[in-house]
């Protein structure tokens, strides 16, 4: 039986200074990270990504929010289009949401990342790599782009989502969508229809 993360269904788009207290004007394509600055996660990766697509739409930004052992090691980059945040409270999680056109994630490996289904409450469209669980989390060309560690996709999936102010709101609605049978009541009615079922076989074997 699967068992679907439990994520709440509440979530949504909040109004947000986070534009005006990190300078983002309004038009700036703001593309979102979220997580802990470890190896897994290869921020490399979605720097070099960030970099090569920043020189051809300048008007981009990416913000990077989290902390881990790699934070210092990263967090001196000479491109001031990306933005460090370093750890933050939930309440201010919620609005770096919904101030992002775009949630990425480009890890080496990765499980069931909840920040996925966070981004999809937000009704983010998402680009990610193709590994682990995020194969299942995001459906590719309806709720965004799975992509390879290769620096031209990344590009490229940025860019689509970028000129097509179309795209990236019907897939934010596909994922919003999707997310609604992952509550945390139905996630818990699962787990608890399943222990009573495990339960009732035991005492049948007694």
């Amino acid at each position: 039986m699967n068992i679907p993360i439990g994520i709440d269904n509440n979530l949504k788009k909040i109004s947000s200074n986070i534009r005006e207290e990190y300078q983002i004007k309004n038009d700036d394509f703001v593309i979102l990270f979220v997580g802990r600055i470890t190896y897994i996660k290869n921020l490399p990766f979605l720097i070099q990504g960030f970099n090569e697509f920043n020189k051809i739409i300048n008007n981009s930004r990416l913000i990077i929010v989290g902390s881990g052992e790699l934070l210092n090691k990263y967090n001196h980059q000479d491109n001031r289009n990306i933005i460090f945040t370093g750890s933050v409270s939930q309440e201010v999680l919620n609005k770096f949401y919904s101030t992002a056109d775009v949630f990425t994630l480009c890890s080496f490996h990765e499980c069931l990342p909840l920040t996925i289904d966070e981004a999809k409450a937000y009704s983010l469209p998402i680009v990610a790599t193709r590994v682990g669980g995020m194969i299942k989390q995001v459906k590719h060309g309806k709720g965004g782009f799975l992509i390879d560690h290769n620096v031209n996709e990344f590009v490229d999936s940025m860019l689509k989502l970028y000129k097509n102010n179309n795209l990236r709101k019907n897939m934010g609605d596909y994922n919003k969508k999707s997310i609604k049978s992952q509550s945390w009541n139905k996630s818990a009615n699962i787990f608890a229809n399943l222990c009573e079922s495990l339960i009732n076989q035991k005492n049948k074997t007694n």
